[in-house]
């Protein structure tokens, strides 16, 4: 690939999961979708949501073929946890 050895790097994964704050300002149709009904206060966050077009919602498989709702909907959360925590980034 042409990259040349001896560089220093940080590598920073953001994991997906649930995100209480993020779910809060979803537009309610959105967070009908995407909340699971059993926990709309996120006081359970490994209740992920159990059918629908968001089911298991944010672990989804990430591949080629993605749905583009959950794709749009994983990046926005992925964006909006960095901007959130931009100090942490830095």
């Amino acid at each position: 690939y042409g990259i040349r050895a001896g560089f220093t790097t940080k590598i920073t994964w953001v994991y997906a999961a649930r995100c209480g704050e993020w779910e809060k300002r979803l537009q309610p149709e959105v967070r009908d979708q995407v909340v699971n009904h059993r926990d709309p206060d996120f006081d359970h966050p490994s209740l992920l949501p159990e059918t629908g077009e968001f089911k298991h919602f944010p672990l989804v498989a990430t591949k080629l073929t993605m749905d583009p709702q959950q794709a749009n909907l994983l990046a926005n959360l992925g964006g909006w946890v960095v901007k959130n925590n931009a100090d942490i980034f830095q």
